[in-house]
């Protein structure tokens, strides 16, 4: 099983450092891939694709909105990104931001 994250999409607050937000964005990827390894034993066999996760991270550094696209109908497992993502802790910035998140889950 493999978890690719590909380049993340920062929406405004284009000074924004971009090397602590994916630190950030990686410290959850056991969480992700927890998520992951539970969709295998109970959704289809072929639950593999590209998960677009679209936070939008408050002045505080707390995510206060997350969304998931995934291609294939998991509901589990979406739902369970969605947590993983909202426990991120991003630092304190002057304002809002939105950033898009990809991820690749495949069983390779």
């Amino acid at each position: 099983m493999s978890i690719l994250a590909a380049t993340l999409i920062l929406l405004g607050g284009s000074s924004l450092d971009r090397t602590a937000l994916k630190a950030v964005l990686q410290g959850g990827s056991p969480g992700f891939k927890r998520c992951y390894e539970a969709a295998l034993q109970r959704d289809p066999p072929d639950l593999s694709g590209l998960a677009r996760l679209t936070l939008t991270v408050a002045p505080s550094g707390q995510v206060s909105e997350v969304s998931v696209e995934f291609p294939l109908i998991a509901p589990d497992f979406t739902r369970c990104l969605r947590g993983v993502a909202m426990k991120l802790r991003f630092f304190k910035g002057p304002a809002e931001f939105k950033l898009i998140w990809p991820i690749v889950f495949s069983r390779n």
